[in-house]
């Protein structure tokens, strides 16, 4: 998600372009957006984890909240800024939401969400999209060969700077499970 993400927030607005000029102006609520899809897939499945658990109810309740957030901020936010207003209401919903569930889990599970292996993919996807963006400053173009030029750079470089960092547990268990 953390490459995906990287690229969006590099070239949001030459990706749009490609679509048509008029959908320029979309690049600010597709960054919005892409931060807060990456904070959802970054905290887990922490709702699944309260429902498996036998905390549906309070899945339940967390649920209604994030509807009620979304649902408010939206019709508040959205008369104001348009289409920006609606990606900050469900982009601050779903980071709330995701905040709340995660205190729940360390809270009644005392299972911490993070360690310091988390710092690895997220150093090494900056190191690599600032790398890009450089590249990408240099050399202009919103074409679909420009794009997947860069796109194919960042995980070479992605790859490269968290090879780099050496392999934790958790990276030597998937490679196994891939070798097979």
């Amino acid at each position: 998600a953390i490459i995906i993400f990287a690229f969006f927030i590099i070239f949001s607005q030459k990706i749009l372009i490609l679509f048509g000029k008029e959908f320029a102006p979309g690049s600010v609520p597709l960054i919005i957006l892409s931060v807060s899809l990456l904070i959802n897939a970054t905290t887990g499945s922490n709702s699944f984890m309260l429902q498996m658990t036998g905390k549906q109810n309070l899945e339940l309740i967390n649920t209604l909240v994030s509807l009620i957030l979304n649902v408010m901020l939206n019709l508040w936010l959205i008369p104001k800024y348009n289409i920006t207003g609606a990606a900050v209401a469900t982009g601050f919903s779903l980071f709330f939401i995701n905040l709340v569930r995660l205190s729940e889990i360390y809270v009644i599970m005392k299972i911490k969400p993070f360690n310091k292996s988390f710092f690895k993919p997220l150093f090494s996807s900056l190191t690599a999209g600032l790398s890009i963006l450089l590249m990408f400053m240099i050399m202009t173009g919103a074409e679909w060969g420009h794009l997947i030029l860069y796109f194919l750079c960042f995980i070479i470089l992605y790859t490269g700077i968290y090879v780099l960092f050496g392999f934790d547990e958790d990276d030597k268990n998937l490679i196994s499970i891939f070798s097979k």
